[in-house]
């Protein structure tokens, strides 16, 4: 037992003492100053005091901790030691502690703990291994110490502001660690450059492997590439934003094991823009295993797996799709483009990889060319990329290729072979720029050199090539590229019948140097003539050299060419230099010939806006239109003859000078002959719009003469004052000169002429006279014309004029206004004054033959013959006129065909208002009988559109070769053209009726033929509404070839239809005259002949006619329709046979005598009423047939409704006769006949036709 022992110490060592705390594991040391009071057991005393220790130390000898240069101030109470304040020094670190620790046995802790300024470095230096991070930084520290001294439980906060693990900054750094179990438990917060990490784990510092670690570290937008220098210092990453989770693990080495997931956003490898990358990965012992690699490039995907070891060897394999090129291979220098589809293999190192794969490569296209799909084996070692077993497929073209690039020389070493190739599309692949091509090509190229600066060595061949703006059939060419210039030779150009060799170099920058040698060449298709706006066509050799650039070619040669045509003129051969420089077309005695004449020219020849001219061509017996159309006269008239002379043209094309001296031999203007020579001045202007204007002209000589006649001329012409021109001509043909206005088929003659021109276009002032004989004046002929004239742009008046012809003679004068479409085709400006003149023209005459005007009113209505005494007056406009005035014929007459209504004297009154020519007044004196007549007639642009006439009759005596009679009644013509009626009420008295056939008319043929050759529309027929008494005295008399008719009749007819097939009703009867048949005199006891509009004018008839005679009378009977139906039978009293009557009558020997039949009885039946005109053609092609029969016998009583039938019958032995027969009916039916005669009167036949039908019987038939 101890009482109250109190120990005072002074500068005592801590070391020598420190028995008396039995602290395992622990080291102290220091000076201590104490006081100390002792009580209780020895064994267990209680403390009581204080102690101050300087120069203190503490070293936990497990964990290696020394803290040194401590101070502190210490209170003892009992088995407990306060801690007032201590502080001390831990890796150059100053730290303070306060708290309290107890119980001597097991002594426990109760501290805390502060620290500032610790230096991250030496604390991984006091981690085994850990010193390799290289860890820095500042850090500020708590830690928390309790439990006991053989088993603490520490917690420490630390933070650090800023600091950097393997040379990589961080910020914000908070640490929070606990050690409790011999376990270090962390918690880690910190801030990199980017982005931020967080982590979590745990260390075992008393393993037995000294590293034992286990942590999870997050990162979150951390730049990419600085974390990827953790693996390797050196690679492709170039930036991006990694995110991921990873697990570390330390067991003894310094080599962690890491495994987790990454996600890499915006990341760019090599110079290329990825989208995200996902990865699964582990890291072990230095060993990077892909489990998973997917990375995203545009739309497209790529995935891998494999390894890569710290030294950046890799071991992977992967596939992808969808990847666009564009950007990569922009990036290596080639202009290329497609999406690619792989599968890959990829070894060696990140700075050598070795990568072998197929690819496919869709919607390939090199410079914008579109190559198709292209199927390779590729593969990358070291810095070479080989292409091998390359293919390229097109619709349009194939290709192969191989070669090898190195990506880090640029250089290339590769061949192509290409089929189809599309050079318009190509060019920019293989063609510098500015060289347009188009076309199909195969290619042999060997390629070389770097990519940016390639040089090419092909051959190419094409059909159907465009170079620039020309076009080839064929072209062969051997050619070299070194990216400036395009070398070729050996070129083989063919074009139609054309073949050119050139040679020579093309720069990118368009400059040209070469030689040309062409034959056969088309001149049209001649590139430099084409831009120099010069039309010249032939068949030319060409040699020269080309130089310059494509936009400024310079050529030099000679031109030697057959059928030669400039600007439409042919001009025959061609031989001369040519040259073109500096855009100019330069002629240097280059002749032109064909046959007799020749053409030389000199000078040149610039096109563009700046365009001038300075040529010379001298002609010898050159054609006249030729050298118009030369110097661009082309007049709208044919103008012929042999020039000799030269012209002149300089200045630029806006404003030219020429000069014309010229003689014309065996000239012709307009079909007229005349000989002229001419001596000219002139200035031609070209407006902005390209438009050719003749700005001045002085007209020193002229001089035209023909056979009889001469023309002279002189004056001047500018656009201020118009022409100032005199004309003179004597005995001279005006032909030409009508030719010159238009007016050649208006008015032709010869004769003297005085004109004097002035003010023409824009005032024009024209006052002449003329005389002229033997011409036409708008269709009228005349022996001679004469009067004086003037016109302005208003109007031409006319003075004194007088036309005559056969004595006769018209007078006229008045004003004709000049419409707005004349003055357009005489380009004369419209006048300033809005004054519609009218037209105001005075004829007369009194007495002219009325045939000089043939007057047809309508269609076949004609008045014509006689003398005309008139005066006319013609008003108004040419759109309505008013024209009015009188009339007096002697002797003259209508005509219808058929019918001529001759009159001794007519007078009448007319007008003529707008549309419409209003007959006032017209009466006529026929023979005994006279004739009234009005009416009007309406116009539509000068054709008739209506007729309203009407014509009354008193004992009008008409006489015709077919009707000779008396008219009385009236008749009327009306109705529009395309329903006209020709009509009226007629009594026919003391007449002779007989048929005569129409004579074909050969004028009507050539009348529904218009001048242009085109058939004229056809004219609706006339329609017919008649009614027709026949009187007294009307008889019909006919004469034919066995059969004469002599009898007078009476009756009734109403005639409709129209002209061209009338419809009669009504009938005819007779019951006296007489028929003469076969010299055989019938007196007509009873006849009638009855019409129906179904028979149209075919009557059914009906005679009953005797003949007294010694033995007997006969009796002749004929009824049915006129033709082949009308039965005809003879009869006697007393009764007599058949063959006694025709032995009676001597018809057997009449009718051998005139060579006819009983069928010829009947076809002069049918010529009686019309139907069949062509009996006589039948008769003679039958005799030359030799058959007994050929006729064309109508079917029915029209006609046009039902045809007719071809008949063609021989007698092949004297009983047996064989008949053809023809017809249509829905189609063409043919049938054959045979008719044996068994006696004179009996008849057996048989017949087929070719509808099937067989027939087999026997008739009584009358043979003779």
């Amino acid at each position: 037992m101890l009482q109250d022992l109190t120990l005072k110490a002074s500068n005592v060592t801590w070391h020598e003492w420190s028995h008396l705390l039995p602290l395992e594991d622990w080291e102290l040391d220091g000076l201590i100053t104490a006081e100390i009071t002792a009580s209780g057991p020895l064994t267990a005393p209680s403390l009581r005091g204080y102690a101050a220790i300087e120069n203190g130390l503490v070293r936990n000898l497990p964990l290696d901790i020394t803290l040194s240069d401590i101070t502190a101030n210490v209170i003892l109470a009992d088995d407990t030691i306060g801690i007032r304040k201590l502080q001390g020094v831990w890796q150059e670190t100053a730290f303070s502690v306060e708290g309290k620790a107890g119980n001597w046995e097991e002594p426990w802790l109760d501290l805390r703990v502060s620290g500032t300024e610790l230096d991250l470095q030496k604390i991984a230096a006091f981690i085994p291994e850990a010193a390799s991070y290289q860890i820095q930084g500042k850090s500020r520290i708590t830690a928390l110490v309790s439990g006991t001294a053989s088993d603490p439980e520490i917690n420490v906060e630390a933070v650090v502001p800023k600091g950097s693990v393997m040379g990589e900054p961080f910020r914000d750094m908070e640490l929070l660690a606990q050690y409790i179990d011999k376990r270090v438990d962390l918690e880690l917060a910190a801030a990199a450059i980017d982005g931020r990490i967080t982590g979590w784990g745990s260390w075992w510092p008393f393993s037995s492997d000294s590293l034992d670690l286990v942590g999870e570290l997050q990162l979150e937008g951390i730049d990419a590439v600085r974390a990827a220098q953790f693996i390797a210092p050196e690679q492709p990453l170039s930036d991006g934003q990694l995110a991921g989770n990873f697990v570390i693990k330390m067991g003894g080495t310094a080599e962690p094991r890491i495994y987790g997931t990454a996600s890499l956003l915006d990341a760019v490898v090599a110079g290329y823009h990825l989208g995200p990358v996902e990865l699964a990965f582990n890291y072990t012992d230095a060993i990077l295993n892909l489990e998973s690699l997917l990375i995203s490039y545009g739309d497209g995907l790529i995935g891998a797996a494999g390894q890569m070891d710290a030294d950046g060897n890799l071991r992977l394999q992967g596939s992808g799709g969808q990847i666009v090129l564009d950007s990569i291979l922009a990036s290596i220098g080639v202009p290329a483009t497609g999406i690619a589809e792989f599968k890959f293999e990829l070894g060696g190192t990140l700075q050598s990889p070795a990568i072998t794969g197929d690819f496919t490569i869709s919607q390939a296209a090199f410079n914008q060319y579109r190559l198709g799909t292209l199927e390779a084996v590729v593969s990358l070692e070291g810095t070479k990329l080989t292409i091998k077993d390359s293919s390229l497929v097109h619709p349009q073209h194939q290709a192969v290729i191989a070669g090898v690039y190195d990506l880090q020389s640029n250089l290339v070493q590769a061949t192509l072979r290409a089929e189809g190739l599309q050079l318009e599309q190509a060019k920019q692949a293989f063609a510098p720029g500015g060289l347009n091509m188009a076309g199909t090509a195969g290619i042999y190229a060997k390629v070389s050199g770097p990519i940016d600066q390639l040089f090419i060595e092909a051959n190419v061949t094409a059909q159907s090539v465009r170079i620039d703006t020309e076009i080839f059939d064929n072209l062969d060419v051997n050619a070299s590229w070194d990216g400036q210039r395009i070398l070729i030779s050996n070129g083989v150009i063919q074009k139609g019948s054309g073949t050119a060799k050139i040679s020579g170099a093309y720069t990118s920058d368009g400059n040209i140097d070469g030689l040309i040698g062409i034959s056969g060449l088309d001149l049209s298709e001649l590139e430099i003539l084409r831009r120099s706006g010069i039309d010249l066509q032939g068949q030319a050799g060409l040699e020269g050299r080309v130089s310059g650039t494509i936009a400024q070619p310079v050529f030099r040669g000679t031109l030697a060419g057959e059928s030669i045509v400039f600007s439409s003129v042919p001009l025959g051969s061609v031989k001369g230099a040519v040259a073109w420089e500096n855009n100019r077309l330069e002629f240097e005695d280059l002749m032109f010939a064909k046959g007799e004449q020749n053409i030389e020219a000199f000078g040149w020849i610039t096109p563009g806006a700046d365009a001038s001219i300075d040529l010379q061509l001298r002609s010898e017996r050159s054609e006249l239109a030729d050298v118009l159309k030369l110097v661009g006269v082309e007049p709208n008239f044919s103008v012929r003859g042999l020039l000799t002379g030269s012209l002149q043209l300089r200045g630029p094309v806006t404003q030219m000078e020429g000069s014309l001296v010229a003689k014309v031999d065996r000239g012709r203007v307009a079909n007229a002959e005349l000989d002229a020579s001419t001596e000219v001045g002139f200035t031609i202007e070209t407006g902005a719009d390209g438009a050719i204007m003749l700005s001045t002209l002085e007209l020193r000589k002229m001089h035209m003469w023909q056979q009889k006649g001469e023309l002279t001329a002189t004056g001047s012409y500018n656009t201020a004052n118009g022409t100032n021109l005199s004309i003179a001509a004597h005995s001279f043909d005006i032909f030409p000169v009508m030719a010159l206005l238009d007016f050649e088929e208006n008015l032709t003659g010869t004769g003297d002429v005085q004109l004097n021109l002035s003010g023409y276009p824009k005032n024009p002032r024209l006052t002449g006279e003329l005389m002229l004989t033997d011409g036409k004046l708008i269709g009228i002929d005349f022996d001679r014309l004469q009067g004086n004239a003037r016109a302005d742009a208003m109007a031409l008046h006319f003075a004194g004029v007088r036309l005559e012809r056969n004595g006769d003679m018209l007078f006229g004068e008045g004003t004709i206004p000049l419409t707005s479409s004349i003055r357009e085709s005489l380009m004369i400006p419209e006048p300033d004054t809005n004054e519609n003149m009218l037209l105001s023209l005075d004829i007369s005459s009194d007495s002219m033959a009325i045939d000089w005007l043939p007057v047809v009113v309508y269609k076949d209505l004609k008045m014509n013959s006689g003398r005309m005494s008139a005066k006319l007056h013609l008003g108004g406009t040419f759109e309505r006129l008013d024209m009015q005035g009188t009339f007096q014929i002697k002797d003259g007459g209508f005509e219808i065909p058929g019918l001529l209504l001759p009159f001794t004297a007519a007078e009448g009154k007319g007008r003529f208002v707008g549309d419409r020519i209003v007959f006032d007044e017209f009466c006529a004196q026929y023979g005994t009988g006279n004739l009234q007549a009005g009416g009007s007639i309406t116009m539509a642009s000068f054709l008739v559109e209506r007729l309203d006439l009407w014509v009354k009759t008193d004992r009008l005596l008409y006489a015709s070769p077919s009707f000779t009679g008396i008219l009385s009644g009236n008749a009327y013509y009306r109705g529009p053209v395309e329903a006209m009626v020709l009509g009226g009420d007629v009594k026919v008295s003391d007449a002779r009726l007989s048929y005569v056939p129409a004579e074909p008319n050969p004028a009507d043929a050539a009348e529904k033929t218009a001048s242009t050759g085109e058939p004229v529309p056809p004219v609706p027929p006339t329609g017919l509404d008649f009614k027709v008494q026949i009187g007294s005295d009307v008889r019909i008399k006919q004469a034919m070839t066995v059969l004469d008719i002599d009898v007078p009749v009476e009756g009734s007819l109403t005639v409709r239809g129209t002209m061209e097939e009338p419809k009669l009703t009504g009938q005819i009867t007779a019951d006296r005259g007489t028929v003469v048949a076969y010299r055989n005199a019938f007196q007509v006891l009873e006849a009638r002949a009855e019409f129906t509009e179904q028979r149209g004018y075919i009557p059914y008839i009906r005679v009953l006619a005797r003949k007294p005679a010694e033995q007997a009378v006969v009796f002749l009977r004929a009824e049915g329709e006129a033709g082949p139906n009308l039965r005809i039978q003879f009869e006697s009293t007393p009764q007599m046979s058949t063959e006694e009557i025709f032995a009676l009558l001597d018809l057997p020997e009449m009718l051998r005598g005139n060579g006819l039949m009983m069928q010829d009885i009947l076809d002069e039946g049918i010529y009686v009423v019309g139907k069949a005109t062509i009996d006589t053609l039948t008769r003679s092609l039958a005799e030359f047939l030799h058959v007994d029969e050929f006729s064309l016998v109508p079917r029915g009583s029209s006609l046009f409704r039902d045809g007719v039938e071809l008949r063609v019958g021989k007698f092949v032995t004297p009983n047996l006769y064989l008949q053809y027969t023809s017809f249509y009916e829905d189609g063409f039916i043919h049938k054959i006949g045979l008719d044996y005669y068994l006696s004179p009167l009996s008849v057996l036949n048989l017949a087929y036709s070719t509808t099937g039908d067989f027939s087999f019987g026997f008739s009584i038939r009358m043979r003779f």
